[in-house]
Parts: C-alpha cells; sequence; structure tokens
C-alpha cells in the first residue's frame, strides 16, 4: 500500500512537471514581448498575456528577420486584444526555434518580436503545420473559447514544480 501511495505522488509530480506553463506578457512596457527570449520544453504550454492597454496580437513568423506571418504555421493570438486576454500555444516537438510577432501594423517593425528556443524535441524543422492550432483564449471576466491552441512555463512555476517533484520523492522515500 506505502508504494502504491508512492507511486500516485511520483506520477501527480511527474505531470505537474510537464504542464508547466510559461507566461509571456505582451505589450509589457510598450511594444514589447516581455520575456522577448526564452527556451521552452517541446510540448509544453506558453500562455500569452495581455497586459497593455493598448492594441496587440500575437502571430507566428518562419524566422526572426521579417516581419512576414507565416503561411505554413498559422497561429494568431488574439485579433488586436486588449489587456485581461490570455492565448495559450502548445509548443511543437520538431521544431528547433519559434518566431512571434505582434500583427498590429508598424508594431513588428518598431521592434515587438519573440524568439523561443525548444529544448527536448525532435527538432531538424522550424517550417511545420505541426502545433499550429487555433488559441484558447479568454478575455478579462469570460470564459474560455473554444480552440486547440496550445505551449510553457515561467521560471517561478518551474521552480515550483521541481521542489513539488523534489519534496514528492522525498515524502515516497520515507513511505517505501
Amino acid at each position: 500500500m506505502k508504494r502504491a501511495i508512492a507511486l500516485f505522488f511520483a506520477i501527480l509530480a511527474i505531470v505537474a512537471v510537464a504542464t508547466a506553463q510559461m507566461t509571456i506578457n505582451v505589450g509589457d512596457g510598450g511594444l514589447k514581448f516581455n520575456p522577448a527570449t526564452g527556451s521552452v520544453p517541446a510540448g509544453s504550454m506558453i500562455m500569452f498575456k495581455w497586459v497593455s492597454a493598448n492594441q496587440h496580437s500575437v502571430v507566428r513568423t518562419d524566422d526572426g528577420t521579417t516581419c512576414t506571418p507565416s503561411t505554413v504555421n498559422v497561429y494568431k493570438g488574439g485579433p488586436a486584444a486588449q489587456m485581461g486576454f490570455t492565448s495559450n500555444f502548445t509548443v511543437p516537438n520538431n521544431v528547433d526555434k519559434l518566431w512571434f510577432i505582434c500583427g498590429v501594423p508598424g508594431h513588428c517593425e518598431a521592434g515587438m518580436k519573440l524568439v523561443l528556443t525548444v529544448t527536448g524535441g525532435s527538432g531538424g524543422s522550424t517550417n511545420s503545420s505541426s502545433g499550429s492550432g487555433s488559441p484558447t483564449s479568454t478575455s478579462a471576466g469570460s470564459s474560455p473559447t473554444t480552440g486547440s491552441g496550445s505551449g510553457y512555463g515561467s521560471s517561478a512555476s518551474t521552480l515550483g514544480a521541481t521542489f513539488g517533484t523534489l519534496f514528492t520523492a522525498l515524502v515516497a522515500s520515507l513511505l517505501l
């Protein structure tokens, strides 16, 4: 029985780490994504959170040099949404990097870009339609809309998940 309980908590900790989420603030400090760069595990969840009263959107692009939306990897997080809106994105397993821009005219050209390095996936391609579903989104005070969008965690949630895993391992070892 003790082993079953320990196994349950170990599985629970693994699930908590696997569902960790990174939050990207959209419009934080003006025409910026915050953070503007980072690393995310393949298969993880990114939550885009609009923190500005100004209108912004999140559009996937095929590279970090242009302000042209992708025609293969279509992802649009919000139709120029405003503060309180969120949109989720699942990180594909078959890419090395992800690039996003603000699709509001002039914002990308002014530097509103985001680049993420994908870790732990099969990599090899940045032009894949995998993981490019429609976003799951909410506005302030509303429930989520339908969609299969997706994305991983802020350093705080990752740190919390890591300590949770260590705590669970400690409890499991005491029960065995």
